[in-house]
């Protein structure tokens, strides 16, 4: 090979400058960061920190290898391909080999250093696993105890909304006031006064509610009462009209004094007017647009009304007796009591 060409020593030095651009010292540092930054390290899970240290120490060595391979091959790459001979002396070995010797018992002391740091890892690596394990087993604790602490405190609400632990609840409550609000004793006993107050009168209302539904509800069974006792009776004088002797009130009246004491009972018994007409053998009960026609004996021939069913019909139409009336009364309340 020509040393005075320069087209031979120009494109090797151009790719020697390329690759020591590539691998120089000065980006070793990055290139190691770099390298640990992209590893499959888990921090989160302390469990694997031995794994995560024995594959940093494999990749440190591969690393060391892989520099001085390539430092080495840079430097004889250099030599080869320099443009000016340099003659080496005694003197630049001698200085040399008090570097070497200089630098080996450095490198000696940081590789002791780092054998140190590596064990002192190891060992805390061993700590950290050993606390890790302990933690796991205090949080399985501590989150079992916190279950049980909201079911506790789940059946400890259930059992003061009860009824009977009403007095329990305000006391609570007036406790729990105190602790977390700014309000003096005094203040909260003030305020727990005036709850109770509006308690009273409400519980007052509350009675006076309950007392007029029972009255209207006694009012309402009075009436049905009434009307069934009507009807029963009304029922057999019909029954018996048409075999009035002489002598005796004639079925047309018999039936009048029925259609005017069913009205009298009705306008008790119902909200809106209810009109009774006589259509032949028939009667109708009118309420507003609801009708009922229903014949002499008591079945329902037809029924203009949203509320009631065939099935309501067939129960009154296919019974005889005291149970025709009841059913019949059940149909007019569910008819026209609304």
């Amino acid at each position: 090979m020509s040393r005075g060409s320069p087209t031979v020593r120009r494109q090797p030095q151009t790719t020697m400058n390329e690759e020591k651009g590539m691998f120089s010292v000065e980006l070793a540092e990055d290139t190691y960061r770099a390298k640990v930054a992209t590893s499959a390290l888990k921090p989160s899970d302390p469990s694997l920190i031995k794994g995560d240290i024995a594959s940093l120490k494999r990749f440190c060595s591969k690393l060391k290898f892989q520099y001085l391979e390539q430092d080495t091959r840079d430097k004889f790459v250099a030599v080869l391909f320099s443009e000016h001979a340099e003659s080496v002396s005694q003197k630049n070995v001698d200085a040399v080999a008090g570097e070497n010797t200089s630098a080996k018992a450095e490198l000696k002391q940081l590789k002791k250093e780092l054998a140190e740091r590596v064990a002192l890892s190891e060992s805390v690596a061993e700590d950290v696993i050993s606390i890790n394990q302990r933690l796991q087993t205090r949080r399985k604790e501590a989150e079992s105890a916190s279950a049980e602490l909201a079911a506790l405190e789940k059946e400890f609400h259930a059992l003061v909304s009860l009824p009977e632990n009403e007095s329990y609840k305000m006391l609570f409550d007036l406790n729990k006031m105190i602790d977390s609000q700014d309000v003096r004793p005094d203040e909260a006993i003030r305020i727990a006064e005036t709850d109770l107050k509006q308690d009273q009168v409400m519980f007052h209302d509350l009675q006076q509610q309950e007392q007029a539904l029972l009255e209207k509800a006694a009012q309402m069974n009075r009436h049905t009462e009434e009307l069934q006792n009507t009807l029963l009776r009304m029922k057999t004088e019909l029954e018996h009209s048409s075999r009035t002797p002489n002598g005796h009130p004639e079925p047309e009246q018999v039936r009048a004094q029925w259609l005017r004491e069913l009205n009298s009972v009705l306008h008790k018994f119902t909200v809106a007017p209810v009109e009774i007409r006589q259509i032949g053998a028939n009667y109708v009960l009118l309420c507003g647009r609801d009708e009922i026609v229903f014949s002499s004996d008591l079945n329902i021939v037809l029924v203009l009304n949203h509320v009631l069913r065939s099935l309501d019909v067939n129960q009154v139409n296919h019974v005889s007796g005291e149970r025709k009336v009841e059913y019949l009364l059940r149909v007019i309340m569910k008819a026209f009591a609304g």
